[in-house]
């Protein structure tokens, strides 16, 4: 299964390229900034979509999730 990471999901661009990628059978890392987008998100996506809280600018909420993907792959 190929996996990609996509920041930003929660709406626009981002959540397009979520979309997309889901249906093309991806398996999707996603950041967001509140704990509701990503249950928002898990529900409409489903188990491809793998939540990932933090702000981009947060550099150890970024080191964080990079483990959390490490842990997944």
């Amino acid at each position: 299964m190929h996996s990609v990471v996509v920041t930003g999901v929660s709406t626009g661009i981002g959540w397009g390229i979520l979309k997309v990628l889901i249906g093309r059978g991806y398996r999707v890392f996603g950041s967001v900034r509140k704990t509701q987008d990503a249950e928002r998100l898990s529900k409409e996506f489903g188990e491809l979509f793998i939540p990932l809280i933090f702000d981009i600018t947060d550099e150890a909420g970024v080191h964080t999730a990079a483990q959390i993907i490490r842990q997944q792959l």
